[in-house]
């Protein structure tokens, strides 16, 4: 299951299912899902919760997401430290074509 806007409530509930149980797309899935309030109220907080577990498991999405996060402070409070890190970490462990080696650029100046 792709992710899309606008996702029924039921189709919610299984995509948390498979991120309980630790797949790391679908906790980066349903971290999207409270951020955007898709399918769930919106929730920033659950959404940093669930984008950290996939990250902890060095989901590139949910590393970059988590990382913008921190950098616009959208429910953490700003830190460039984390940000420069997280950045970091994506551009070197996995495809630069995830916006974050742009990001890292841009803050290291």
């Amino acid at each position: 299951m792709e992710y899309s806007f606008n996702k029924p409530r039921n189709e919610f509930e299984k995509l948390l299912k498979r991120a309980i149980k630790g797949e790391a797309k679908a906790q980066f899935l349903v971290g999207d899902c409270y951020y955007r309030g898709d399918g769930v109220e919106k929730d920033i907080a659950s959404a940093l919760n669930w984008y950290r577990k996939s990250a902890l498991q060095e989901y590139p999405e949910a590393l970059c997401m988590l990382g913008k996060c921190y950098d616009y402070g959208y429910g953490v409070r700003f830190n460039q430290r984390e940000i420069l890190f997280i950045f970091a970490k994506t551009c070197l462990s996995h495809n630069l074509n995830y916006g974050c080696f742009s990001q890292l650029i841009f803050k290291m100046n």
